[in-house]
Protein backbone atom coordinates (compact mmCIF):
# COMPACT_ATOMS: atom_id res chain seq x y z
CA UNK A 1 0.00 0.00 0.00
CA UNK A 2 1.66 3.54 -0.89
CA UNK A 3 -0.03 6.75 0.73
CA UNK A 4 0.81 10.33 -0.06
CA UNK A 5 -0.72 13.35 1.53
CA UNK A 6 -1.53 16.49 -0.83
CA UNK A 7 -2.18 19.90 -0.32
CA UNK A 8 -4.34 22.17 -2.81
CA UNK A 9 -3.87 26.05 -2.95
CA UNK A 10 -5.57 28.36 -4.97
CA UNK A 11 -9.50 29.03 -5.00
CA UNK A 12 -10.28 25.47 -4.04
CA UNK A 13 -12.90 26.04 -0.59
CA UNK A 14 -16.64 26.82 -1.03
CA UNK A 15 -16.33 25.31 -5.07
CA UNK A 16 -17.19 21.62 -4.70
CA UNK A 17 -13.75 20.50 -4.83
CA UNK A 18 -14.12 18.57 -1.55
CA UNK A 19 -16.68 16.50 -3.25
CA UNK A 20 -14.73 16.60 -6.89
CA UNK A 21 -12.00 14.99 -5.02
CA UNK A 22 -13.83 11.87 -3.58
CA UNK A 23 -15.68 11.19 -6.50
CA UNK A 24 -12.36 11.05 -8.60
CA UNK A 25 -10.85 9.04 -5.81
CA UNK A 26 -14.06 6.86 -5.86
CA UNK A 27 -13.31 5.90 -9.70
CA UNK A 28 -10.22 4.97 -9.28
CA UNK A 29 -10.22 2.74 -6.33
CA UNK A 30 -8.22 5.22 -4.14
CA UNK A 31 -8.69 5.28 -0.22
CA UNK A 32 -8.34 8.55 1.98
CA UNK A 33 -9.89 11.34 2.99
CA UNK A 34 -9.73 15.13 2.12
CA UNK A 35 -10.97 18.05 3.58
CA UNK A 36 -10.15 22.26 3.87
CA UNK A 37 -7.64 23.42 5.79
CA UNK A 38 -7.65 26.74 8.18
CA UNK A 39 -5.41 28.91 5.82
CA UNK A 40 -7.97 28.28 2.42
CA UNK A 41 -6.05 25.05 1.28
CA UNK A 42 -7.55 21.32 0.66
CA UNK A 43 -5.39 19.03 2.15
CA UNK A 44 -6.17 14.75 1.43
CA UNK A 45 -4.75 11.98 2.27
CA UNK A 46 -4.66 9.04 -0.25
CA UNK A 47 -4.04 5.47 -0.37
CA UNK A 48 -3.61 2.68 -2.65
CA UNK A 49 -2.07 -0.85 -4.03
CA UNK A 50 -1.96 1.03 -7.27
CA UNK A 51 0.95 3.53 -7.93
CA UNK A 52 -0.58 4.74 -11.74
CA UNK A 53 -4.08 5.05 -9.84
CA UNK A 54 -2.11 7.80 -7.54
CA UNK A 55 -0.14 9.09 -10.26
CA UNK A 56 -3.21 9.47 -12.39
CA UNK A 57 -5.93 10.97 -9.17
CA UNK A 58 -2.98 13.71 -8.55
CA UNK A 59 -2.80 14.96 -11.97
CA UNK A 60 -6.10 15.31 -11.84
CA UNK A 61 -6.26 17.44 -9.19
CA UNK A 62 -5.06 20.62 -10.95
CA UNK A 63 -8.50 20.10 -13.20
CA UNK A 64 -10.90 20.29 -10.33
CA UNK A 65 -13.79 22.94 -9.95
CA UNK A 66 -12.58 27.16 -8.69
CA UNK A 67 -9.00 27.83 -9.37
CA UNK A 68 -6.66 25.51 -8.22
CA UNK A 69 -3.19 26.48 -8.30
CA UNK A 70 -0.65 24.20 -6.53
CA UNK A 71 -0.30 20.67 -5.79
CA UNK A 72 1.90 19.65 -3.35
CA UNK A 73 2.64 16.24 -2.69
CA UNK A 74 4.68 14.28 -0.31
CA UNK A 75 5.16 10.97 0.80
CA UNK A 76 2.88 9.49 4.06
CA UNK A 77 2.58 6.37 5.85
CA UNK A 78 -0.66 4.11 5.14
CA UNK A 79 -3.64 4.82 7.68
CA UNK A 80 -5.74 1.81 6.77
CA UNK A 81 -8.83 3.66 5.46
CA UNK A 82 -12.04 2.05 4.57
CA UNK A 83 -13.15 3.66 1.21
CA UNK A 84 -12.21 7.65 0.81
CA UNK A 85 -14.36 10.42 2.68
CA UNK A 86 -14.98 14.03 2.52
CA UNK A 87 -14.05 15.12 6.49
CA UNK A 88 -14.56 18.19 8.46
CA UNK A 89 -12.55 21.27 8.38
CA UNK A 90 -9.20 21.35 10.45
Amino acid sequence: MQAIRVTVSGQVQGVGFRFYVCSRANALGIRGEVWNARDGSVQLVAESIDPSALEEFCASLILGPGNPRHVERSEAAPSGYEGFRVGLSR
